[in-house]
């Protein structure tokens, strides 16, 4: 589960990039990362793996991105 999304993740959006932390995140990597505390995971998560996102994305339908590392 998601505990925090820093002040700067939007910034990072439009490039496709969004790193996810373990509680907690390294230090000053909080403001750029969805920092979570790993509970709701069925499994670690995988590269290949799709997250979804409960947010429509723009003109419709879900956000979805694959895990690539």
């Amino acid at each position: 589960m998601v505990q925090e999304i820093g002040p700067l993740v939007e910034e990072f959006l439009p490039q496709g990039i969004l790193i996810f932390f373990d509680q907690p995140a390294p230090a000053g990597l909080g403001e750029v990362s969805p920092v979570h505390d790993g509970a709701g995971l069925p499994a670690p998560i995988a590269v290949g793996d799709l997250q979804r996102f409960s947010e429509p994305a723009p003109g419709g339908g879900r956000r979805r991105s694959p895990a690539t590392a």
